[in-house]
């Protein structure tokens, strides 16, 4: 019963900012609502993964500055012992930081200098059809995985391995866990967004069946350079036409902002 109790409000946790986000009356931004629904998503993630893992080790004393850690460290699988530096590296720390600032800037300028003026002088929504993809896909598999490292982790962990102890195929599991995968993608870019396509979804979808039937085939050079063509034509292309679309059906307003 408590078991259900934490999934019910796990759900009405990760659900609450759509809620908002949805509501016609809202003054919430766009990059407010993105952020924020990525927020909710990461710590109902993690949250489910702190209840999981204590119920696994059966600890006895679980404390809230174990809790706070958890929730700042950057993953979403949680383990009684992080494994840890002997003191903080600051000259490493400074690098990293300054790396995010510089990439944020930069891509904040091409989103205002070339992004934004092509979105202008479009005057209607994308039209999506099916692109013909032939990316390898043992090596897309391996590209999937290393792409959202803490999230493969997390459904390796509290999806795809208890499914197995189900006995359910593994390759059923495989397919659970990728349209947890895509549904999840949809719906952090589709709700703040408020514009319902379904693109980054079937283009996952398409990508799984490009894995499933030409794995075989292609290999070495030939899948690297798919893989290249599915990072540049799969779902940051379904991304932009996103918010193309959200840019075409607000641009009567005064002043539209993504922030």
């Amino acid at each position: 019963m408590g078991h259900i109790l934490h999934l019910g409000n796990l759900v009405v946790l990760m659900l609450f900012p759509t809620v908002i986000i949805l509501q016609k009356d809202t003054s919430i931004s766009t990059g407010g609502a993105l952020l924020s629904l990525f927020i909710y998503t990461v710590l109902g993630l993690k949250l489910y993964s702190y209840q999981e893992a204590n119920s696994w080790y059966r600890q006895e004393q679980v404390t809230d500055p174990d809790l706070y850690y958890f929730l700042l460290a950057p993953t979403l699988c949680y383990q009684r012992d992080f494994p840890r530096t002997p003191s903080v590296r600051l000259n490493f720390l400074l690098h990293r930081l300054l790396e995010m600032v510089i990439l944020t800037q930069l891509m904040v300028g091409i989103i205002q200098q070339w992004i934004g003026p092509i979105f202008q002088r479009s005057g209607s929504s994308f039209t999506f059809e099916s692109p013909k993809i032939s990316q390898n896909a043992d090596t897309l598999k391996s590209f999937w995985g290393k792409l959202n490292v803490p999230f493969y982790k997390w459904h390796q962990r509290h999806l795809y391995t208890p499914l197995l102890r189900m006995r359910v195929p593994p390759y059923q599991a495989e397919l659970l866990s990728f349209l947890l995968s895509a549904a999840l993608c949809e719906y952090v870019i589709a709700v703040p967004l408020r514009t319902w396509r379904l693109w980054i979804f079937l283009i996952m979808m398409l990508e799984l069946l490009v894995a499933v039937f030409l794995g075989r085939y292609l290999t070495g050079n030939y899948g690297n350079g798919l893989v290249w063509l599915c990072l540049l034509m799969g779902p940051p292309l379904a991304v932009m036409t996103y918010f193309h679309d959200h840019y075409i059906s607000h641009r009567s307003q005064p002043s539209w902002t993504i922030y």
